[in-house]
């Protein structure tokens, strides 16, 4: 229980932490994920402009608004919509506990490597998140996200029609497909350094994992450099299923709005 508590405790507080974070700070804010949202939103709207309005009332009934009228800003109607939208995508990351890992690594969230970028020891796990866009800011996911969509269009992905949304059970061979790129190579024969307070502190782990968050200072002075090839495909890899996931949960929303308008339909016959 005790254990519980701790992966909870580390859990909320970075769930804080990525909600209520700007641009303004060093702010390694999940942007991979911001796009796949934004990949989403974008698809919903093209194809049923309708529900915009709608997705914008389901904000006012979460339990916790306050990130995301935060998130909104200064924004009104479908922008301030889309943004909430948007929000949501960032909480997705700090769910993940790895079994190995008890007190909490969050799926090689405290396990580092060396950036391929500046040479600097980096979560592996933040890495694949911001391995192309390494900024928060809207303007800056929006442009990403079109140049996935331009580069990766519905019809380059075969999985769309071999595995569409029907249902929950579609969420399983999803998961299947992320498991076998990590288990097959995302993980497999990448050396890392661990956090020296893993399995130790809770509290130290969470001011590390802030202290990088907040000002990019890691708590090792290096970690051990990528595989040959790695970083290259890592690149290729992450843009394919950001762009694929946003596609997804848009397919997801749609189904869901389709199936609430069918019951609506038959109860009001």
């Amino acid at each position: 229980r005790a254990q519980k508590m701790n992966i909870r405790k580390i859990t909320l507080m970075a769930g804080l932490i990525f909600a209520t974070l700007n641009s303004a700070a060093f702010a390694w804010d999940h942007p991979g994920h911001m796009t796949t949202a934004a990949i989403a939103y974008a698809e919903v709207e093209r194809q049923r402009p309708e529900l915009m309005d709608k997705i914008g009332m389901l904000f006012l009934a979460h339990p916790e608004p306050a990130p995301f009228w935060v998130a909104a800003g200064a924004a009104r109607g479908k922008e301030a919509t889309r943004r909430k939208f948007i929000e949501c995508a960032r909480f997705a990351d700090d769910i993940k506990f790895s079994a190995e890992f008890p007190a909490g690594n969050a799926a090689a969230a405290m396990s580092y490597v060396e950036d391929p970028v500046n040479g600097k020891p980096i979560p592996l796990h933040i890495l694949w998140d911001s391995n192309a866009l390494r900024s928060p800011k809207l303007e800056d996911v929006d442009r990403y996200a079109g140049e996935l969509m331009k580069k990766y269009p519905r019809s380059s992905f075969p999985e769309l029609l071999e595995h569409p949304y029907n249902g929950p059970d579609a969420f399983t061979t999803w998961a299947r497909e992320s498991y076998a790129i990590a288990a097959d190579w995302a993980y497999k024969g990448v050396e890392t350094r661990p956090d020296p307070d893993l399995g130790q502190d809770t509290d130290r782990l969470i001011k590390n994992m802030v202290k990088y968050i907040l000002e990019g200072v890691a708590p090792v002075d290096e970690a051990p450099k990528l595989p040959e090839g790695y970083w290259e495909k890592l690149q290729v890899t992450s843009a394919q299923r950001i762009t694929l996931a946003g596609y997804r949960i848009a397919d997801l929303i749609l189904a869901a709005a389709d199936n609430i308008e069918k019951q609506r339909a038959f109860m009001t016959r």
